[in-house]
């Protein structure tokens, strides 16, 4: 139960901190999904905002964090790309008040088909000499992606196969969760869309179900609030974003 709280935690905090970091899964394509936007001011709860930055392509190039009006989080992201291979580089140059060289490097190989087969990560922290995690077991089908397996270099007992599965309006991500002490957990999320939009994210675990709505989109498709959406169906506001475009 522990851990199931712990994923959700995970969850939440990486919802909340959209366009603060790049995921993993931003990559997969050279395609970008945001393209055409210039800046994306996100508000939260509790004084918390962050302002991301992006080029014509679509890609991020810095995201700066706040907390009450005060700089927290300052991200700079740099990008070598080609063909077969997209090198994005990280820096952390402010946390807290405190400088903070902090950096890391992500790599990720293309196929004929520009389809992802393989991701490492690198990090300041544990050395450039080999990554501490990586990705391989890409299988594809129809060029849409079904799974692939995420693997600690520090714990080789230990990786996270993630698998799509895809309908008509809907792509749920099945996430399994296999630790050293092969004890399994599950965490799926469900994303509903209406109209070509995404309008609804919904974790599935067993401890609890948070179910996120979208709404309020711009003439470009792009969503300007979300809500968390209580057993009761109350929407308590998570989010608001002001999307300004090249």
């Amino acid at each position: 139960m522990l851990r199931q709280f712990l994923l959700i935690c995970f969850f939440l905090g990486v919802c909340f901190n959209a366009f603060s970091y790049i995921d993993i899964d931003c990559f997969f394509s050279l395609d970008r999904e945001i393209q055409g936007v210039k800046k994306i001011t996100q508000r939260g709860s509790h004084g918390r905002k962050t302002v991301s930055f992006f080029d014509h392509k679509g890609f991020l190039l810095r995201s700066v964090s706040y907390f009450k009006g005060k700089k927290r989080i300052d991200n700079r992201y740099e990008y070598s790309i080609s063909d077969t291979l997209l090198i994005v580089i990280s820096k952390r140059t402010e946390y807290q008040d405190i400088k903070h060289e902090y950096y890391s490097v992500r790599k990720y190989y293309y196929n004929d088909l520009k389809q992802c087969y393989r991701y490492e990560c690198y990090s300041s922290s544990s050395g450039l000499e080999k990554p501490h995690v990586f990705g391989d077991n890409f299988i594809y089908k129809d060029n849409q992606l079904q799974s692939y397996e995420h693997h600690s270099e520090s714990n080789k007992d230990y990786f996270i196969r993630t698998i799509y599965t895809y309908s008509d309006n809907q792509k749920m991500k099945h996430t399994e969760y296999v630790y050293e002490d092969s004890i399994k957990s599950y965490l799926s999320t469900i994303f509903i869309y209406k109209n070509g939009k995404l309008t609804d994210e919904i974790l599935m675990a067993r401890l609890n179900e948070p179910h996120i709505r979208y709404s309020n989109f711009d003439k470009h498709g792009n969503w300007r609030n979300s809500y968390f959406l209580t057993e009761k169906e109350d929407e308590i506001l998570r989010l608001k974003r002001k999307i300004k475009y090249w």
